[in-house]
């Protein structure tokens, strides 16, 4: 009887329809261009059905769906080439330049926030170039900014085939200003930043703490304006103390203008800069002024307002010299940040991330490789709660969002654990 069991099951195998490697291709072809219609839609609520279609679609591989999200379209040809970039319902003309030089490994990837304006002074040969082509000018210190230039420097990377690891941005004046903002409040997505004619600004020093992992160029002209030179001195003067690598070149009779003393060394410098490896720390602390400050492994969704209001201005005794009474201002709101702090460890159960905060309400742990393995156990607490434990499901609908939303299609986002605090 078993033996006839055995021979029935062998013949219903053996009458299953089998894919040929044709069949397979165009199956992973078909999936692929769905991916990248999606990913392309301008409209948000088209989108939203699509992912939905889709991580329906290959909710029993989700494996599939990496793969086609991952997987690169064909590269033009030619010295330069434009992709459409889906953002708040137009498609932006992004223009990327393969490197002039080819290298062994990927390029790293430069972009410029001031239209290729700056960028081209480098005469850069090595790393991938690019830029919006057009008036695309969102508010330098917002989140619209800030996730449009992650959103198109991921992209760059994902087209040209560059190193997530060595991305950096650049920009001159307004730009180079919001180069400082985008690396204090998305960290660990740049491994640095070239910024011309532009410093950080002092309410933006209580985040300096969160870009200790990035390099940070500047050059400005020592008679551009006396407020700005002074952020910037300081902040090479405070760097050793803030753990922070900051190359400061002040053009002693350059004013705010293009070139300055110490571009032509830009080149050279960011070849020379090593690669950061994308880990997670034993412990650490991610500080925030506000609502969305993220790794990309990690982000605070919402802080209490309390916690990282500063006033409009802040009161200093006129008895001090006109340096104390700067270095005065930046040490009053120096404790008015909010903070998520983190402790990783290893046991044979896998990966244990405990978390605790002051002044967060929410926040989110993104688990994307290389910082997280979604092969292995995974346990999450929240103070000392638990609130995750055990190998994580790979969620396509969410790998999809995050695609959409960041860029990042080289580390795609496989699943999202809420924090509450």
């Amino acid at each position: 009887m078993v033996a006839l069991v055995q021979i029935a099951a062998s013949l219903a195998v053996a009458l299953l329809p089998v894919r040929t490697a044709t069949q397979e291709r165009a199956t992973t072809a078909e999936l692929q261009a769905a991916v990248e219609a999606c990913l392309a839609e301008l409209d948000d609520a088209k989108a939203q059905a699509q992912i939905a279609a889709l991580a329906t679609r290959c909710a029993g591989d989700p494996q599939a769906l990496l793969r086609a999200l991952t997987t690169p379209p064909a590269r033009p040809a030619g010295a330069r080439f434009e992709v459409a970039v889906p953002w708040q319902g137009a498609a932006l003309k992004l223009i990327v330049v393969p490197p002039a030089r080819a290298s062994d490994g990927a390029p790293p990837v430069i972009f410029d926030l001031f239209w290729n304006t700056v960028a081209s002074w480098y005469r850069l040969t090595t790393p991938v170039v690019a830029w919006v082509e057009g008036e695309f000018i969102p508010p330098e210190f917002s989140d619209t900014g800030r996730d449009a230039w992650r959103k198109f420097l991921h992209t760059a990377s994902f087209v040209a085939g560059g190193d997530p690891d060595r991305l950096w941005l650049t920009g001159f004046s307004w730009s180079g200003h919001a180069c400082f903002d985008f690396v204090e409040h998305r960290p660990g997505v740049a491994r640095g930043i070239v910024a011309l004619g532009s410093a950080p600004r002092r309410n933006h020093w209580r985040l300096l703490k969160n870009v200790a992992g990035a390099r940070l160029l500047a050059c400005c002209g020592g008679k551009d304006d006396a407020e700005m030179v002074w952020n910037l001195e300081e902040l090479a003067r405070s760097a050793a103390k803030l753990g922070l690598d900051v190359d400061v070149t002040i053009d002693p009779d350059g004013i705010h203008q293009l070139p300055l003393q110490g571009m032509d060394a830009v080149a050279a410098k960011l070849d020379a800069t090593p690669v950061a490896l994308p880990l997670i720390p034993a412990s650490g602390t991610l500080l925030a002024d506000g609502d969305h400050v993220a790794l990309p492994w990690l982000e605070i969704v919402a802080v209490d307002p309390d916690a990282v209001d500063v006033p409009a201005r802040v009161p200093v005794s006129s008895s001090l010299s006109r340096d104390q009474q700067r270095q005065a201002t930046i040490r009053a709101m120096d404790g008015k940040v909010a903070k998520l702090e983190w402790k990783r460890s290893l046991t044979k159960e896998g990966v244990t991330l405990a978390f605790t905060a002051k002044g967060v309400r929410s926040a989110a742990l993104l688990v994307k490789a290389p910082w997280l393995d979604p092969a292995l156990p995974l346990t999450v607490t929240v103070k000392g709660k638990r609130v995750h434990a055990g190998i994580v499901a790979i969620d396509p609908a969410l790998a999809l969002h995050e695609a959409r939303r960041t860029g990042d299609r080289q580390r795609p986002t496989v699943a999202r654990i809420e924090l509450r605090f």
